[in-house]
């Protein structure tokens, strides 16, 4: 209609148009903030609070079942002096390239995170056998050994790596943690 009443129509239509895509942007906003709040800026990898309920559920899960798991903490050694030597553009490619080579490394089951700075922890969910443990240690070390290419050089990066199994190592969270 072309009379008030149709403008008015026209109006509450436009209305309704424009408070549908702010509640959008909203909800967009929402789920950006709650991905931010779990998860590491630089690598994407989830952050120690989202590692931590992991974990937690890791435990849960093995205390009612009776399985086992695996925590292994991975360390950049001299990460400071990569930073020096490179600046911090250098640190953030090795960390993100780290990142991703954790990743591809490990199987969909298992959980990689990053726990701030240069600290890295995997949740190995149910190994068959301690020595898989070890064999898996050993291939995450070599995967993130392998030169890291940054501005035509190549990085020599060491590591060190930690872990701890339960129930042997710890029953705890934080008895694990400290035990890797």
């Amino acid at each position: 209609r072309r009379d008030e009443i149709g403008v008015l129509a026209r109006s509450f239509t436009q209305m309704q148009e424009a408070i549908h895509q702010q509640l959008e942007a909203l909800q967009e906003g929402r789920e950006e903030l709650a991905h931010m709040a779990r998860h590491d800026v630089l690598t994407g990898l989830p952050n120690r609070r989202a590692f931590h309920d992991r974990l937690e559920h890791a435990l849960s899960r093995a205390q009612r079942s009776g399985e086992h798991f695996a925590l292994f903490f991975i360390d950049v050694d001299n990460f400071k002096s990569i930073n020096d030597r490179f600046g911090h553009q250098g640190g953030d490619a090795v960390l993100k390239i780290v990142a991703l080579r954790l990743v591809a490394t490990t199987r969909k089951a298992d959980a990689v995170a990053r726990l701030g700075g240069d600290e890295f922890v995997v949740l190995l969910e149910n190994p068959s056998h301690r020595e898989d443990i070890v064999q898996i240690a050993e291939k995450l070390l070599e995967s993130v050994r392998s030169p890291i290419l940054h501005r035509g050089m190549e990085l020599q990066v060491g590591f060190s790596i930690g872990i701890s199994m339960y129930p042997d190592d710890g029953r705890t969270a934080t008895e694990l943690m400290a035990r890797a």
